[in-house]
């Protein structure tokens, strides 16, 4: 393979999610007219600081209240939908504003992948009455996608070849069927609808990342 040729997967992938939004050749482009000044270049990225921070406010939050109840009310809830409005933002300005850039795409992708591990662990370690537990297969699951794709991230660095962090749709879909299943989780949604909804996130985080490693090594394939 010629050395400056791109190597698909990993983009949103690497801690790697969900990643997205601020791919550095979106699916769905929004053209920026100018080049970005220096408040534009940094505005998403501070989005992705801002989405870290909320990692550990979210999980105090949790502890703190742990036996209160879950729903609407739950600071949980909201915390959780500030990461995810927060996610979409800084990928929607990232475009608008023509200030991608792989430093960019790495922190939204710690930022991503943080926010929906530490939610999914402090859910299944906490669950009722805060959350709706979430089965603990579910979080291995999650686990061994992020491993197997930082794995396959140092091996391509070993090999010196290029990485791509162009965030792919399949990888899109994972990020919202955990997210959402962590938005469920804070409102006390039964079991009976979380249970097959977990099973889907599980299998669609497994096959985004095995379509990413196949891209990634062999892209002819």
């Amino acid at each position: 393979m010629p050395a400056s040729q791109p190597v698909a997967g990993f983009r949103g992938e690497v801690l790697p999610s969900v990643m997205k939004a601020r791919s550095l050749s979106p699916v769905h482009p929004v053209s920026a007219t100018s080049s970005p000044n220096a408040l534009q270049a940094r505005i998403p990225n501070l989005l992705s600081v801002v989405r870290l921070a909320l990692v550990p406010t979210f999980v105090l939050v949790a502890l703190d209240q742990a036996d209160a109840a879950a729903g609407w009310a739950s600071p949980a809830f909201w915390i959780i939908g500030a990461a995810g409005t927060s996610d979409i933002l800084d990928g929607y300005l990232a475009r608008r504003w023509g200030a991608q850039s792989r430093s960019g795409a790495l922190l939204d992708a710690v930022a991503d992948k943080s926010v929906q591990f530490a939610a999914l662990v402090t859910i299944t370690l906490l669950g009722r009455p805060l959350f709706t537990q979430l089965p603990l297969w579910l979080v291995g699951s999650v686990f061994f996608r992020d491993l197997a794709l930082l794995v396959g991230w140092l091996l391509l660095r070993r090999l010196d070849r290029p990485v791509s962090f162009e965030h792919e749709r399949h990888g899109r879909v994972a990020t919202i069927l955990v997210v959402g299943l962590v938005l469920l989780a804070t409102l006390g949604v039964s079991e009976a609808v979380l249970l097959p909804a977990s099973a889907v996130a599980a299998l669609a985080a497994l096959l985004s990342a095995g379509a990413y490693i196949r891209r990634a090594f062999w892209p002819g394939a």
